[in-house]
């Protein structure tokens, strides 16, 4: 009872919408009475209640009887959840949650993902892949790096520049030109105006992205 009582916890740590906590709950709580099963919901005729679930039915059968299938809870259920069959009497198909490490109020996969530190302002802690760079509240893509700018007198954004482009404001600088004031002397990338190649060698940042 307390792995069940540690999986529920951690199921229900992951983003989520009110109305799937409460299937999440609900199908923890079915399958708590039935041993030997993880938790799942069952399918329809037409399949899984929700596209986001991953459909099990792995579960090879026994004296001619299949075991039922199962539809472990999304969203992103591929992501979180791996299909489990549990042999006989007593077993069948079921969901085992993937290793992951608490993240703020959601749990990042352990083998793909890590967890990015944020203030709450910035969106709080959150899940990057392991390749992508933490930024702000977001993450920027493999061959990218995070720049911050300045939105505002006191607010601070976050851009992605490509690697080897130098941060710039809103703007990313090519490879051999760097950022300047607006005296063109070299400045750091949240003081900056412009790149000294001129508006030839420079581009615009992209947003972080969010998952």
């Amino acid at each position: 009872m307390s792995e069940f009582l540690d999986e529920l916890a951690r199921s229900l740590a992951s983003p989520m919408s009110r109305r799937r906590a409460f299937r999440v709950a609900g199908v923890a709580l079915a399958g708590a009475m039935l041993p030997g099963r993880a938790f799942a919901a069952r399918p329809t005729a037409s399949g899984c209640p929700d596209p986001g679930d991953l459909f099990c039915t792995n579960c090879p059968s026994v004296n001619g009887l299949f075991y039922g299938d199962v539809c472990c809870p999304g969203p992103d259920a591929a992501k979180y959840w791996e299909c489990a069959c549990t042999p006989g009497p007593g077993g069948g198909n079921g969901c085992k949650r993937k290793p992951c490490e608490t993240c703020g109020y959601g749990c990042c996969v352990t083998d793909s993902e890590k967890c990015c530190h944020a203030s709450a302002a910035r969106g709080g802690d959150h899940c990057c892949a392991k390749d992508h760079a933490c930024c702000g509240s977001g993450c920027c893509p493999t061959g990218t790096h995070c720049c911050a700018n300045l939105r505002s007198k006191y607010e601070v954004g976050f851009r992605c520049c490509p690697d080897g482009w130098a941060c710039c404001q809103n703007a990313c600088c090519a490879p051999g030109t760097h950022c300047v004031n607006a005296q063109g002397k070299p400045a750091s990338g949240i003081q900056g105006v412009m790149c000294s190649g001129g508006k030839s060698r420079m581009k615009n940042g992209t947003s972080p992205l969010h998952h």
